[in-house]
């Protein structure tokens, strides 16, 4: 529930705003130097609400049932207060440098602004570390909670005094870039971890039975319990292929990754690897696969027919059919995975490979098919 009731109102509102500017602009509506206003403060409203989501899924700071930390009432209500102020500071700091490049702002202004922003995340960090937010150990929420473990605690004051040294010293962009990560990475992180916690716990043995996806399949489709154990295991590797094909990219652009540039790569990993002299590609292996499926059928059907009507009708020995209907079966089997593999951008052409599978159906021939004695 914390997993899809992030990410989907979060991907809802972020086509939205996409959609939203991206018909202004082309029908011209903003002025060329609104234009980068208007995507900056569409960006901040959609970072904003992306963080309060995530923070009420996870902190739950009204629902201590629902929390998926050990936190007291105070600090889930400290710790959602202080995510969320940051995400806003950073955010507030992208929009303020969006104006000042349109309005064309001193450089001094700019990296004043940029240094207050990184200063205040530096303080909230750094107050942070001294909450008190750990659950009681009496387990009641109500209770005063307990400080940070050491190793959590120490980290975090280090990382806000490094954020206001490096502010101080003049290393203000390093400052805001990291202070900008901590949230927006932080937080893409996060909910791919619940999302692959959600594709876990859907993949346990025997629960997808119990969820309502679950019970509806197994009404419409009169599923049994292992089939419908062997959906959620599909299920599951679903989830983690949707949490990751969202979360990756989103952190490559958070650090720097052009758009086009994650674009090539995913052309070139569907359609060209190199390992070594082989070249292949998920196109490539995905239509082998379908080719030898396809092989496997036709096989099975061709054993069918070669048993019922050929062999049936000549009244062959029961003995021989078996041979021959199992030769059949490892004979199409055979080239149905050659085709597959060829299909897969993989090279055949090495003649001992070619003989090693000739040697070994051969061996396997011999074995099955009984040698006959002369009268």
């Amino acid at each position: 529930m914390a997993f899809w009731s992030t990410i989907l109102p979060a991907l809802a509102l972020a086509a939205f705003l996409v959609a939203s500017f991206f018909f202004l602009d082309t029908f011209n509506v903003l002025r060329p130097d609104i234009a980068p206003i208007a995507a900056a403060l569409f960006g901040f409203g959609g970072l904003v609400f992306f963080v309060a989501m995530l923070a009420r899924a996870v902190l739950a700071p009204k629902a201590p049932s629902w929390r998926l930390v050990k936190l007291s009432d105070k600090g889930a209500r400290d710790l959602n207060f202080a995510v969320l102020s940051m995400a806003v500071v950073n955010g507030s700091d992208y929009v303020l440098g969006a104006v000042s490049e349109t309005l064309s702002s001193p450089v001094v202004l700019t990296v004043m602004k940029s240094f207050l922003s990184s200063v205040v995340v530096g303080l909230i960090v750094f107050v942070v570390s001294f909450l008190r937010p750990m659950l009681a150990q009496s387990g009641d929420p109500s209770e005063r909670g307990r400080s940070w473990p050491k190793a959590v605690a120490v980290p975090l004051r280090i990382i806000g005094i490094g954020l206001i040294v490096l502010s101080a010293i003049g290393y203000v962009g390093l400052s805001r870039f990291l202070a900008t990560q901590m949230v927006l990475t932080g937080a893409v992180v996060a909910t791919m971890y619940i999302g692959i916690l959600s594709g876990k716990a859907i993949s346990a043995a025997n629960q997808f039975g119990e969820t309502r996806v679950g019970r509806y399949l197994g009404q419409r489709f009169s599923l049994k319990p292992v089939a419908l154990d062997q959906a959620g295991i599909v299920a599951g590797l679903l989830i983690y292929v949707f949490a990751l094909s969202i979360g990756i990219p989103l952190i490559l652009i958070s650090w720097g990754f052009q758009p086009r540039d994650l674009e090539l790569w995913l052309i070139n990993i569907f359609t060209e690897i190199n390992v070594g002299t082989i070249r292949i590609s998920i196109f490539g292996i995905l239509g082998g696969i379908l080719l030898f499926t396809l092989g496997l059928v036709a096989t099975r059907w061709l054993q069918k027919w070669l048993d019922g009507n050929v062999m049936a009708r000549s009244q062959v020995d029961a003995g021989v059919r078996n041979s021959v209907k199992t030769g059949v079966g490892y004979l199409g089997t055979g080239i149905a995975g050659l085709i597959g593999i060829s299909a897969a951008g993989i090279d055949l052409s090495s003649l001992a490979l070619v003989a090693g599978a000739l040697s070994l159906g051969i061996g396997l021939l011999q074995n099955i098919v009984p040698t006959s004695s002369p009268a």
